[in-house]
């Protein structure tokens, strides 16, 4: 859906730059006049009851002390009063202090605050976290307890948002049935996402995930979540981690961070990054814990049926209308704008171009899935490797009928593998799936590994598709492809 219908259905919370109080910083607080602990306690209890005989006393105490900590829970107590969590009271001296404390002639433009606080150095007053915790329990007391979990070591609470859904909303997939490649009623057209295990092909259809984000499950040995961030354009798969003897299962936990969902595991209650399969807050995050990310492919059940044969498959529910293509977040994907804000630090491309990224060490890069597909093969190199990416198929596009447009199209990704490419240059084959060098011998591309005709293998990497907004938010230094003219 489309950034306003999301706004409509009620998001709260801000976007929070990292850095810290430097001299000179125009928004630092003098801690000669900032509000002590007893103080800070006050204003949070006056900030969260709403009595409408102390608030004028706070703001001006705020004002007259500047006090610009206290940017960041006015902005929550801005959203949350506008979606009825608060009373609400003196709303237009809410507005005023907001705008003489950070100079921002913003009113109660919402979006405008979380975008501009973003690029900001500034810091909640202590206690923000239990704050923000004790709004979010007036949702749903389980966010709530999402916040007041141990905090990772790189992310701040002030980054969290509520994505408008409850804790397990939407309901993830648990071990879906599926069936023989030629018992599947997939149409050759229908997106799919393709995983390959143990000569295992298997494949989900993309539209199913649209619906439920989440697929826990178990295939060729490897207990697994897929995952489709759908915000963040990302398809993601990742090794479930054993917890008590049992792997976890993963679920929507209500909350992203930069335009990012974070899903959490049932074992531990991590909060972990959906893009990028860090742990962001909880148990895990305070060690930097990072899932072990598993190879997927976004590409057509036909293109993939040529491919493996063998596949199984995942079946669409029969008889549910709410599965066709183009819903629930067509709207959203031909949409040029990010539904919540997040800062767009590096403008090389618009925010919702797509891209595949890759991680290898300390070094990111990103590449333009369009320019990408015209190229088919692109030999480049990240931390001093040689790689070659192939996009040998066209764009995978999604034809349907949104309940609030009608009929309309979108591109959901493309069929792109990297392998790292050691000596020989290649260019497209003559045949399907394969590649040919200058001096024409024929290599296989296969799931695992780029394989040639003497045996010799180059192993696959895991690239990450996703919008460029998303990418480049988690990635601030990423290399680009096509290079910035």
């Amino acid at each position: 859906m489309a950034r306003v219908a999301l706004l409509a259905a009620g998001l709260f919370a801000f976007v929070a730059g990292a850095g810290c109080f430097g001299e000179g910083d125009p928004l630092a607080t003098d801690p000669s006049t900032a509000l002590g602990p007893l103080e800070v306690a006050d204003a949070y209890s006056v900030l969260e009851s709403g009595e409408a005989e102390k608030l004028p006393a706070v703001f001006d105490d705020l004002v007259e002390r500047e006090d610009r900590r206290f940017i960041a829970p006015l902005i929550e107590v801005l959203r949350a009063s506008q979606l009825g969590l608060l009373t609400g009271s003196h709303h237009n001296a809410l507005i005023v202090t907001l705008e003489r404390l950070s100079g921002q002639p913003l009113g109660a433009d919402w979006f405008k605050w979380v975008t501009w606080y973003r690029g900001t150095s500034l810091e909640g007053p202590p206690g923000f976290a239990e704050f923000k915790a004790r709004l979010l329990y007036r949702i749903e007391p389980t966010l709530g307890d999402f916040v007041e979990a141990s905090p990772a070591a790189e992310m701040r609470t002030e980054e969290l948002l509520w994505t408008g859904s409850g804790v397990d909303q939407p309901g993830a997939l648990q071990h879906p049935p599926r069936v023989p490649a030629g018992e599947s009623l997939l149409a050759p057209e229908e997106a799919v996402v393709g995983l390959f295990g143990a000569d295992a092909p298997l494949a989900v259809p993309l539209r199913y995930l649209d619906w439920h984000e989440f697929l826990n499950d178990r295939h060729a040995g490897v207990d697994y979540v897929l995952v489709s961030c759908v915000l963040c354009g990302s398809v993601t798969a990742f090794e479930a981690p054993v917890h008590d003897g049992k792997p976890s299962l993963f679920a929507a936990s209500g909350l992203l961070m930069r335009s990012v969902r974070l899903m959490y595991d049932d074992g531990t209650r991590t909060l972990w990054n959906e893009l990028t399969g860090r742990a962001a807050f909880g148990p895990r995050a305070e060690t930097g814990e990072r899932l072990r990310s598993l190879p997927v492919v976004v590409t057509t059940w036909g293109a993939w049926l040529e491919q493996h044969p063998e596949s199984s498959a995942v079946e669409l529910p029969g008889g549910e209308e709410r599965y066709k293509p183009g819903n629930p977040w067509g709207e959203y994907m031909i949409s040029p704008e990010p539904a919540f804000p997040v800062g767009l630090d590096r403008a090389e491309f618009a925010p919702k171009v797509r891209v595949v990224g890759l991680e290898i060490g300390l070094r990111t890069k990103a590449w333009a899935l369009e320019p990408l597909m015209s190229k088919r093969v692109l030999h480049d190199e990240l931390d001093g490797r040689p790689i070659v990416l192939i996009a040998a198929r066209g764009p995978v596009n999604v034809m349907g009928l949104n309940q609030r447009v009608g009929e309309l199209e979108y591109t959901v990704g493309a069929e792109v593998r990297a392998f790292f490419s050691e000596g020989p240059r290649f260019r497209a084959g003559s045949a399907q799936d394969t590649l040919e060098t200058a001096d024409g011998d024929v290599w296989r591309i296969g799931e695992d590994a780029l394989h040639g005709p003497g045996g010799e293998q180059f192993a696959r990497l895991r690239l990450t598709p996703a919008f460029w907004f998303a990418w480049q938010a988690f990635h601030p230094s990423t290399e680009v492809w096509p290079p910035a003219e």
